[in-house]
């Protein structure tokens, strides 16, 4: 999503990842781009997370991007957020 927003929620499911690997939520892109949210994985098998986030949200300003950094495995995310802009 481009543009300012909050993020609300965020739900990780994955399977076959690399325990240590993570997933980036970023507000913006490129060298001005700031980390809003970071997640480790610590088991590599089948699970999920839901990650616990303020309820009146976490704003972002330049834009939503997500990137995992997966050595390899598979990830489903499902975001809530409502933009702003």
């Amino acid at each position: 999503m481009t543009g300012i927003g909050n993020l609300y929620s965020v739900f990780l499911s994955w399977r076959g990842v690399t325990a240590g690997d993570r997933v980036y939520l970023y507000d913006g892109v490129g060298a001005s781009a700031n980390v809003i949210c970071q997640v480790t994985l610590n088991e590599a098998n089948n699970s999920g997370v839901n990650v616990v986030l303020p309820s009146v949200g976490v704003q972002f300003v330049a834009g939503l991007y997500y990137l995992p950094a997966l050595t390899g495995g598979e990830m489903d995310c499902a975001i809530g957020y409502d933009g702003n802009g």
